[in-house]
């Protein structure tokens, strides 16, 4: 990437890749018929950006960070998330997921879905204990 940002007094500072999306589209079979969720989006925001995806319901927005964050993979085009592909990004845990709706699973105790991103991560028990108990104390939480 050729970019550059200038801090006031600075010499001008590279542009760390964020994101980067590359004529990108991305289609689903229903049956006999395609649905084509989202045409030839291009994109790139470098790293730290703020990034707000609008637009009406259906418009292809979820579809978008479904691919960022590889959980569905492109028809066509690139993408690359800190200069890699989805996949390895999400396997060096490059980004982490907020979802818009809650997401507990009813199954697990307070602490399993807290520490779930822990586990998945192959973070041994102990550590994801003191993690737990650490971030809910410093929250005020544990007092509650």
């Amino acid at each position: 990437m050729s970019a550059s940002l200038t801090g006031r007094d600075a010499d001008p500072l590279p542009v760390r890749e964020g994101i980067r999306i590359e004529h990108m589209s991305k289609s689903f079979r229903l049956g006999r018929t395609t649905l084509t969720a989202v045409s030839d989006l291009s994109l790139t925001a470098p790293q730290g950006a703020f990034v707000a995806l609008l637009g009406p319901s259906g418009c292809g927005k979820s579809t978008v960070l479904r691919i960022l964050a590889d959980l569905e993979q492109p028809t066509v085009g690139n993408v690359t998330v800190h200069g890699v592909s989805p996949s390895t990004a999400r396997r060096q845990h490059l980004f982490g997921i907020a979802f818009q709706d809650a997401a507990l699973l009813p199954w697990r105790s307070v602490v399993s879905n807290i520490t779930l991103p822990l586990t998945v991560m192959g973070i041994g028990l102990w550590c994801r204990n003191l993690t737990f108990y650490c971030s809910t104390s410093r929250l005020g939480l544990l007092t509650r």
